[in-house]
């Protein structure tokens, strides 16, 4: 069983084809902040340049679990990550 901190930090976003979705990482750039200027929320962005990285790992574990997520889920706002 693999601990949270081999947590790839592509495995952030399930599905890269869905529309953004307030409270979870969402793929796409463009439509992200085309949904957070239509409906004035925050854009939050993450960006990484590689998965092999002990702190990206690290910031993928820590943001699927505990009050971070719990945080994401309330905020209501918009979670982009790239690399």
């Amino acid at each position: 069983m693999a601990k949270s901190t081999d947590t790839p930090v592509k495995d952030l976003i399930k599905n890269r084809k869905a529309k953004p979705t307030p409270g979870a990482w969402c793929a796409g750039f463009a439509a992200c902040k085309k949904y957070a200027i239509n409906n004035n929320i925050p854009l939050i962005t993450a960006v990484v340049s590689s998965d092999g990285c002990g702190y990206c790992k690290r910031f993928a574990a820590a943001s699927t679990e505990g009050k971070f997520k719990t945080w994401m889920a309330e905020a209501g706002y918009i979670f982009w990550f790239g690399s």
